[in-house]
C-alpha cells in the first residue's frame, strides 16, 4: 500500500468520525444536550453512563484517525485497548437504556 493510499484512507476515517460527531450533536441536541445544559434533563444514571460511553467512542474514533495520520502507531495501539473497554461498556448498557423512554 502506498503512502498516498494510506493517507487517503486515514482522511476518510477522520471524515466519517467528524460526520458521526455532527450527527450526534445535531440528533441529540434538542432531546439531550440542550436540556442537559439548561439543567432540565432528568433520567436514570444509566442514560448518562451510556451517553458518556457513546460520545467517548466517537471522540476516540476521531483521535485514532488523527494518530494514524501523524504516524503515532504506538499511542494508537495503546488507545485501542480503551476502545475495547468502551465497546464492552456500550454493550452492557444498551439493553438497560432501551428500557427507559426518555424525552
Amino acid at each position: 500500500m502506498t503512502e498516498q493510499t494510506k493517507n487517503h484512507k486515514s482522511k476518510f476515517f477522520l471524515g466519517i468520525g467528524v460526520i458521526g460527531l455532527l450527527a450526534v450533536l445535531i440528533g441529540f441536541s434538542t432531546t439531550f444536550l440542550i436540556p442537559l445544559g439548561e439543567g432540565t434533563f432528568t433520567a436514570p444514571m444509566i442514560i448518562y453512563i451510556h451517553g458518556t460511553l457513546a460520545f467517548s467512542w466517537i471522540c476516540l474514533f476521531i483521535t485514532q484517525s488523527l494518530l494514524i495520520q501523524s504516524n503515532n502507531f504506538r499511542l494508537h495501539r495503546i488507545l485501542g485497548v480503551l476502545g475495547v473497554v468502551i465497546a464492552i461498556g456500550l454493550t452492557l448498557t444498551i439493553v438497560p437504556v432501551q428500557t427507559h423512554f426518555v424525552y
